[in-house]
């Protein structure tokens, strides 16, 4: 048994990726008001967006018996089971961190699952495989 599914936050959260493209379109104008050459707003353009990657582009997802797999931008990262020491649970995901207590190091060792629409059934299924390896 696996779940499988994909998070695109641009499509899945339209109303806030509206403002969320503004304040990009807004901050380019800055850019150029600022610098006036085409070639600062495209610099700008770009390092935004490869900072909002993430929220740009579609993450896909499966969580299988033996572990977490995460795919985006054609990298797959797979976390087994029995890594995982902690859990925490927000209204947009779950984070699943193989540090037992909060550490700064938690965005970089971590495995974000970011709900889209599943939240009981991604639950569920976490809840059952932690549980299980502890």
């Amino acid at each position: 048994m696996s779940v499988r599914w994909r998070s695109h936050p641009l499509i899945d959260e339209f109303p806030r990726s509206l403002l969320c493209l503004g304040a990009l379109a807004g901050a380019c104008a800055a850019v150029y008001a600022a610098f006036e050459a085409l070639s600062s707003v495209l610099v700008a353009a770009v390092l935004l967006c490869c900072s909002m990657a993430p929220y740009l582009l579609p993450t896909y997802y499966e969580l299988t018996e033996e572990g977490v797999r995460v795919s985006f931008l054609g990298r797959t990262r797979q976390t087994p089971w029995a890594t995982i020491q902690r859990v925490r649970i927000d209204s947009r995901g779950v984070l699943l961190s193989p540090l037992p207590h909060p550490s700064r190091l938690d965005p970089f060792r971590s495995t974000c699952l970011r709900f889209s629409g599943n939240a009981d059934e991604v639950l569920a299924f976490v809840s059952s495989k932690v549980t299980a390896t502890r």
